[in-house]
C-alpha cells in the first residue's frame, strides 16, 4: 500500500502500521518469555547440583527455593504476563482493522445500492 495513492485512507494506513509494529512486539515479547520459560531447568539443574548432599527431591526443593531461582520466576512471569498483554493490543488492533475494513465494504455497498435505486 502506497501512501500517496488517492484511494488509500490515512486512517487505513495508520490502523495497518500499528497492527505491524504490535505484531513485532508481540513476537519480540512472546519470543523472550519463551527463552526465560526455557532456561527455568538449567537454572534448576545448576542450582541443584550444587548441593552435593541429600536425595534427589531435596536438591530440587533447595534449588527451587533459592533467591536466584526464585528471581527467574519472578522475572518469567513478569515477561509472560508482558507477552499476554502485546498479545491482547494485537488482537484488539487486528479486530479493530477489520472493522474498519467491513465499515468501508458496507459504505460501498450502500453507495452501490443508492446508485442503482436513482
Amino acid at each position: 500500500m502506497k501512501v500517496n495513492d488517492k484511494n488509500t485512507d490515512p486512517t487505513s494506513f495508520k490502523a495497518y502500521k500499528a497492527l505491524i509494529i504490535a505484531g513485532d512486539d508481540k513476537a519480540d515479547k512472546k519470543a523472550a518469555a519463551n527463552l526465560l520459560e526455557k532456561q527455568e531447568k538449567n537454572i534448576l539443574a545448576r542450582l541443584a547440583s550444587s548441593l552435593n548432599e541429600g536425595s534427589e527431591a531435596a536438591r530440587k526443593r533447595f534449588a527451587e527455593g533459592s533467591p536466584e531461582y526464585m528471581e527467574h520466576m519472578r522475572i518469567t512471569t513478569e515477561a509472560r504476563k508482558e507477552a499476554d498483554k502485546a498479545t491482547v493490543k494485537y488482537d484488539a488492533l487486528q479486530v479493530g482493522v477489520q472493522l474498519k475494513l467491513d465499515e468501508s465494504a458496507t459504505a460501498r455497498l450502500a453507495m452501490k445500492l443508492e446508485g442503482e435505486l436513482t
